[in-house]
């Protein structure tokens, strides 16, 4: 796993989370003051938001809400809810006191007396309640895609261009009859986990789940470089060899998918009346799909397209090996195929 792309989408994430908060803030501080918008209101709100708020948001963002918090989200529900709460607490209070003394102007003795330090703790925490929900609901519907919902990107269908990666488990329904369904899914969630990371960290998110499949779509300038997406695939098959003897313990197996890359103008638009939810259709995704099913014949695991191979530069103990031409379902012609080697634990270095 990379850990710098990660930190920069969490840093950005965390930027942006501020730039809700700083207006209301103010906003607040004006309204305790009766109105009073002075360089001297605006500091102390300044000063007291990013006290209480840098540290409550670089908990989520650093934390909660990334790879190695893993273990904390899968907590039961209340537990987990408690102990998030617990921690926003103690350090809204803690924050509202160190702020107290530090920005507010003649700051009291006694704070715990004064009416607007408590007003401080409730709004601190009703807009962390705010903002934390609203990054939760964009973290269940996926990266990007609440504010392409609010701004309407795509409310009318357009054409973006989008590269997809189509990643299958190999076997899962032997898996899944040895182990059962429960604990499947639980497999299922780890080796997700895992894409999600390496996702991440190739600028790439998760579009959706495909029954025991992931795909996985990169956008904007991540589609003239396909290198970290190609990469990315590789890796995962090293994550997973690397863990393996944490899968037999767990599951008595270690999983092993097959996965396609492909390139191409993908029609992109919201859909759904009772659910909403921006989907991707068209040939690139029929033909990523296709590939990956092809794969299986194939006997290769990692599969590109020609359009995507000439996207990928050179990976260190990655061989790319161009197949016999196949006919793939809906094109008139034959594709040729390209697969993706890792001669050694180097290309996943």
């Amino acid at each position: 796993m990379r850990v710098a792309p990660i930190l920069k989408s969490r840093f950005f994430t965390l930027l942006k989370a501020l730039v809700l908060i700083l207006p209301a803030s103010i906003g607040f501080g004006a309204l305790l003051g009766g109105g009073d918008l002075s360089p001297a209101s605006i500091r102390v709100s300044v000063g007291t938001a990013m006290i209480i708020a840098v540290p409550i948001f670089s908990f989520e963002m650093f934390y909660v809400m990334a790879p190695w918090g893993a273990a904390f989200r899968r907590l039961a529900l209340v537990p987990f809810l408690a102990l998030r709460l617990l921690a926003w607490t103690v350090w809204i209070f803690l924050g509202c006191l160190i702020a107290h003394q530090l920005v507010w102007v003649d700051p009291s003795p006694a704070p715990l007396r004064e009416p607007d330090f408590w007003w401080s703790v409730g709004f601190s925490f009703a807009v962390s309640l705010s903002v934390t929900f609203l990054l939760t609901i964009s973290q269940l519907l996926g990266p990007g895609v609440l504010w392409d919902l609010v701004r309407g990107r795509y409310h009318h269908p357009r054409t973006d261009e989008r590269a997809v990666a189509f990643i299958d488990l190999k076997g899962s329904t032997a898996l899944a009859e040895q182990i059962g369904p429960e604990r499947f899914l639980e497999a299922m969630g780890r080796f997700v986990a895992l894409v999600s990371s390496e996702a991440r960290a190739s600028e790439g998110t998760v579009y959706g789940y495909a029954g025991d499949g992931v795909i996985v779509t990169w956008e904007g300038r991540a589609t003239r470089d396909l290198t970290p997406a190609a990469g990315a695939l590789i890796r995962l098959k090293a994550r997973v060899s690397q863990g393996a003897a944490a899968w037999r313990r767990d599951f008595g197996q270690v999983p092993d998918f097959r996965a396609s890359l492909h390139v191409g103008p993908v029609a992109a638009g919201e859909i759904g009346d009772d659910k909403r939810a921006i989907v991707f259709l068209g040939d690139t995704m029929n033909v990523a799909s296709r590939l990956e099913q092809a794969a299986r014949d194939l006997g290769h695991d990692l599969v590109c397209s020609v359009d995507a191979a000439r996207r990928i530069g050179p990976i260190l103990g990655v061989e790319m090996q161009p197949l016999a031409p196949i006919s793939v379902r809906g094109k008139a012609e034959p594709m040729v195929v390209v697969a993706l080697k890792s001669l050694g634990p180097a290309a996943v270095a």
